[in-house]
């Protein structure tokens, strides 16, 4: 995602997310997912990279908690360097 999204890539991120808790297999992960996605819209969480990263990254975590998983550092510099790898 580019620093600085265009309107339809804000919207491409937005529709991934809802697709995801459309279409995740798993009934019951699908319906947590779908109930943390209408709690928190990915729609207000778009209009920069760095935002949309913290977002999928909170999203992460809320699954990690429910599990009893470690949860991820959720800043984008730690990020950068987890996900972005061959591009920093």
């Amino acid at each position: 995602m580019p620093e600085k999204p265009a309107k339809n890539e804000r919207k491409a991120a937005a529709q991934l997310i809802n697709g995801i808790a459309t279409l995740y297999p798993c009934n019951d992960c699908r319906e947590d997912f779908q109930q943390s996605v209408k709690a928190h819209p990915p729609e207000s969480r778009t209009s920069t990279r760095a935002d949309f990263a913290l977002y999928v990254c909170e999203q992460h975590n809320i699954v990690n908690r429910k599990l009893g998983k470690e949860e991820v550092k959720c800043d984008i510099e730690a990020l950068d360097r987890m996900w972005r790898k061959t591009q920093i």
